[in-house]
């Protein structure tokens, strides 16, 4: 397997990481407002969601660079997901969700 494609499914996966986490949050968020009970484990681990999403990211965007080095075609596509995943981490989404 090449870096480019490494980088491309290492993205993929924070982009699930970002989904999940967000709609999680989601479903606590609605659900804390109609019974307050004990806060679920997605929100307080949710900065270290955010942490292991950029580090994702990172790892993402240091493969398409690698890859890019080495002439891949895939390294475009590892780069561009990776520079997104990096700016996306950051983005509270299950906001909109409401």
């Amino acid at each position: 397997m090449t870096r480019g494609v490494l980088s491309v499914l290492i993205a993929c996966c924070g982009f699930y990481l970002i989904h999940y986490v967000n709609y999680e949050t989601y479903q606590a968020a609605t659900t804390e407002s109609t019974a307050p009970e004990s806060p679920p484990l997605v929100t307080i681990f949710y900065n270290v969601y955010k942490i292991l999403t950029f580090s994702m990211g990172l790892l993402s965007l240091y493969m398409g660079i690698i890859s890019y080095k080495q002439q891949y075609k895939y390294s475009y596509l590892g780069i561009v997901m990776g520079i997104f995943l990096l700016i996306i981490t950051f983005v509270p989404f299950w906001k909109f969700f409401l």
